[in-house]
């Protein structure tokens, strides 16, 4: 298993578009925590003081009536406060692993490269769960960097606002942890369809069509009946946003641990064991 990862490793590292995506990658975080001071994120858990509101009043010209309407200022995103106003938009890290899933799994069937493995003695029980292990790896690691990158660049602007106590990490982790269960599920469901298919050209769009057709479906449905609408439980990008929003935001979804974890479990076992049954069977060309 590490000579494949290994080899692996050197081959993407070898290559540009591993550069090119964490150049994206983290152009994308700069950026995300530059332009979080207005009302970009759903700011979660981020501490703020009526100081940070301001007053807008408007009067009709018809009517005379008031209106008076309270708005967020523009503020300095504080490293404290950068988890918090990222939250909603952790799923863009099921996007980033696609060009990961094609490195690291479909690069070998589009290439041949397959061959060689199997031709040395490795069996496809290993070469599956070396593939397993480097794409976990993959999916921990840019998990980390979207929390830890955010938070060093804000501070480094910013100033980290506060101390950097046990219920800062508290926070932090009861959105994340649950989120990355999800992002995780939902990757398996890349492996499944990089064993199960072997190209390419099929992973990238039956990935981006899961991404966005449950929710599609099911709001086509919910026009029908609105008891359809409750199928969005079930959709891992739903429950992924779910915990950046809180209960009073209305939101489709509610955050629910109990149920990301065993929604998690369901598609992360159903996904491999699939994908594993359909890879010892399949003839490598």
């Amino acid at each position: 298993m590490r000579n494949i990862m290994r080899a692996d490793l050197y081959r993407i590292f070898r290559g540009k578009g591993i550069y090119i995506v964490l150049a994206v990658f983290l152009f994308t975080l700069v950026m995300q925590v530059i332009f979080t001071g207005g009302e970009f994120g759903v700011m979660v858990y981020s501490e703020t003081t009526p100081e940070d509101y301001e007053e807008i009043v408007t009067v009709d010209e018809e009517s005379g009536a008031i209106h008076v309407e309270y708005r967020r200022r523009q503020v300095d995103v504080t490293g404290r406060e950068a988890p918090g106003r990222l939250v909603s938009v952790t799923d863009n890290i099921i996007y980033f692993m696609l060009p990961m899933l094609v490195f690291i799994l479909t690069a070998d069937f589009s290439c041949s490269t397959i061959k060689n493995h199997f031709s040395s003695g490795t069996s496809r029980n290993k070469y599956f769960m070396a593939k397993l292990t480097l794409t976990a790896t993959v999916t921990a690691l840019l998990s980390l960097m979207y929390v830890i990158i955010p938070i060093i660049l804000a501070t480094l602007l910013h100033g980290f606002g506060g101390e950097f106590d046990l219920a800062f990490i508290r926070k932090t982790a009861a959105v994340y942890l649950p989120q990355f269960c999800l992002v995780f599920a939902f990757v398996c469901i890349g492996v499944f369809l990089s064993f199960a298919f072997k190209r390419t050209a099929t992973l990238n769009t039956l990935y981006i069509v899961a991404t966005l057709a449950p929710m599609m479906i099911i709001m086509v449905l919910a026009e029908i009946n609105t008891k359809f609408m409750d199928l969005a439980k079930y959709d891992l990008v739903m429950n992924i946003k779910a915990f950046a929003f809180g209960e009073e935001s209305g939101y489709f979804v509610s955050a629910d641990p109990t149920r990301t974890v065993i929604l998690s479990a369901v598609v992360v076992l159903v996904s491999l064991i699939g994908g594993f049954l359909l890879f010892r069977k399949a003839e490598i060309k």
